[in-house]
């Protein structure tokens, strides 16, 4: 009875470690993200338009007039970067 004790122990223990192995191995191959990766906005259409005007832009709390857009855009990113605007 002792030798069965014994046996099955060690066939426990072997067991343990090899899924113990086979998980760190799985688990280090898994490749891990970074919080630092830059997003990238090329897939999403993230941007703040109306649903009334179909792609008319809104600068605040009016539509954009012809470059009120690209001047708001410019003065976010340099707000952004710690420019004075």
């Amino acid at each position: 009875m002792t030798t069965v004790n014994i046996t099955s122990s060690r066939l426990l223990f072997a067991l343990c470690l090899t899924v113990v192995l086979a998980l760190s191995v799985v688990g280090s191959s898994i490749p891990s993200s970074n919080a630092l990766t830059q997003r990238d906005f090329n897939y999403l259409k993230d941007q703040h338009l109306t649903v009334s005007n179909g792609d008319t832009k809104v600068c605040g709390d009016h539509m954009c007039t012809p470059g009120e857009w690209t001047k708001l855009q410019e003065a976010l990113a340099a707000a952004q970067k710690g420019h004075q605007t």
